[in-house]
C-alpha cells in the first residue's frame, strides 16, 4: 500500500516537472503567498490605519467631553428649574400685597397691614449624580466637582 502511494507521488511529480510549469514561471510569477499586497503597499495601510485611529480616539474623546458637559449643563438646568419652582410657590403662599383686588374687597382684615416677606432660600445638594450613561466615563476623565 505504501510502495504504492510513493510511486503515484512520483509520477505526479514528473508529470508536473515535464509540463514545463519551472520555465513559463519566468514571464508569468504566480503569487504562491496566498497575499496579494507588498511590503510597501502594506506599510502605506498600516500607517492610514493607524492615522485613522488616532482620528477616532480625537473623535471619542471629543463627543465624551461633549456630553459630560451636555449633562453637567442639564443639572445645571435642572437645578435652576427647581429653585424656582420652589421660589414660585413660596410666592403663591404669601398674603397679597395691600392695594391688590383681593385686599380692596376685604379692607379691615388684620392681615392688610403686615408687610409680605420674601421667600426664603431652599438649599439644594450641591453635587448632582453623574447619568448611568456617563458612570461608565468616569474612569477616563478627571472630572472637577460638580458646583
Amino acid at each position: 500500500e505504501a510502495a504504492t502511494f510513493v510511486e503515484e507521488a512520483q509520477k505526479m511529480i514528473a508529470n508536473f516537472a515535464e509540463s514545463g510549469f519551472k520555465e513559463g514561471q519566468g514571464e508569468f510569477k504566480l503569487n504562491v503567498s496566498g497575499n496579494e499586497i507588498t511590503i510597501p503597499e502594506y506599510d502605506e495601510l498600516e500607517e492610514d490605519l493607524q492615522l485613522k485611529r488616532k482620528q477616532l480616539n480625537h473623535e471619542r474623546r471629543a463627543f465624551t467631553e461633549s456630553l459630560i458637559r451636555l449633562g453637567r449643563d442639564r443639572d445645571q438646568l435642572l437645578t435652576e428649574r427647581i429653585e424656582f419652582e420652589q421660589e414660585k410657590r413660596a410666592w403663591k403662599a404669601l398674603h397679597p400685597t395691600p392695594g391688590s383686588r383681593k385686599s380692596r374687597a376685604n379692607r379691615f382684615s388684620s392681615f392688610l397691614t403686615e408687610t409680605p416677606t420674601p421667600p426664603q432660600k431652599f438649599s439644594i445638594l450641591s453635587e448632582s449624580p453623574l447619568t448611568p450613561f456617563l458612570e461608565q466615563f468616569k474612569s477616563d476623565f478627571e472630572l472637577p466637582k460638580y458646583k
